[in-house]
């Protein structure tokens, strides 16, 4: 019915956490950037890592879009999961489907600021959340494996994001945008 839920805030602060330092708020000083992301489908505990970064991502696409914040970079953001196998090894799985995500025994979602989108200007963590079963461990080892496998997936995110956002298609939709602007101001006037 419109009223936040403690989970709501969460999912809100943590999008709010990782996106705020890409963005140059000090140039449009008592100015309100609102951001307004719904989720069509219903989700389960053990997927909000998945939401996350799913969220952040989308967030980052539509202020790429609108083109009206500066950014310092963009942020993409990556869900890892944590699975053991039978012969008692973990194996780390990106973006994990709903399926997979039953069986983990930890995940975490990572976001990372890009600033150039390639690997020689590797990104810098900017939110990153994990959650493990109380039997599990996470080794210094392992964290440093799931940061590495995290920035390499942010990092092709990226580069499909540029792809897109390149694309003919994104092209001929702005184009269409803006000729739409105009033939609406030379009827106004």
């Amino acid at each position: 019915s419109g009223v936040s839920t403690t989970e709501s805030k969460h999912l809100a602060a943590a999008v709010s956490s990782a996106i705020l330092p890409s963005l140059i708020l000090s140039q449009h000083p008592r100015t309100l950037v609102q951001l307004v992301i719904q989720t069509l489908c219903s989700y389960e505990a053990q997927w909000r890592d998945i939401m996350i970064a799913s969220f952040i991502n989308a967030s980052t696409l539509a202020f790429l879009n609108a083109g009206s914040i500066p950014m310092r970079g963009v942020v993409c953001a990556v869900c890892v999961g944590r699975a053991s196998l039978l012969d008692g090894s973990s194996e780390y799985l990106v973006d994990p489907t709903r399926y997979e995500a039953r069986s983990l025994n930890g995940s975490g979602c990572f976001a990372f600021l890009l600033q150039d989108g390639n690997n020689a200007s590797p990104g810098s963590l900017v939110w990153s959340s994990w959650h493990s079963s109380p039997s599990s461990t996470l080794a210094d080892a392992d964290a440093k494996q799931i940061h590495d496998l995290a920035l390499h997936a942010t990092t092709q995110i990226w580069h499909k994001m540029k792809e897109l956002l390149e694309s003919p298609q994104a092209k001929r939709s702005n184009e269409l945008d803006s000729h739409g602007a105009i033939d609406e101001l030379e009827l106004e006037g």
